[in-house]
């Protein structure tokens, strides 16, 4: 398990560090609003990797009740987040739209090499 630990953080710190990358390249390319967007995502693994460490040591390392409590976690925070896509896309807010679906399926992505190792 702690091998397995290792690697998702390790995914965790080389993926935030590509969503800079493409945020300073979005910047310079003049793309501002887009790079707003994947900096929203950017948060999501700050988010996702305090919500690991939650999971971790509320439940140690027992595979079972680990992935559960994360999921239980995520699941908790990605509601508000979909009903906020869900009103801006009801108003007619493109730039919010950009940014909540940017939130969200950055956290599927995480959500997808996280069910890979657990």
């Amino acid at each position: 398990m702690k091998n397995r630990i290792e690697e998702f953080e390790n995914y965790m710190r080389s993926s935030a560090e590509e969503k800079k990358q493409k945020i300073a390249e979005m910047v310079r390319d003049g793309r501002a609003d887009e790079a707003r967007a994947v900096r929203a995502g950017l948060n999501m693994y700050e988010v996702m990797t305090a919500l690991f460490g939650a999971a971790l040591k509320k439940t140690g390392e027992g595979e079972e009740g680990f992935s559960r409590e994360f999921h239980i976690l995520k699941d908790n925070v990605t509601g508000n987040w979909k009903r906020n896509l869900e009103a801006a896309e009801k108003h007619g807010d493109a730039e919010k739209v950009m940014i909540e679906e940017s939130k969200l399926e950055t956290v599927e992505e995480i959500v997808r090499k996280f069910d890979s190792l657990f």
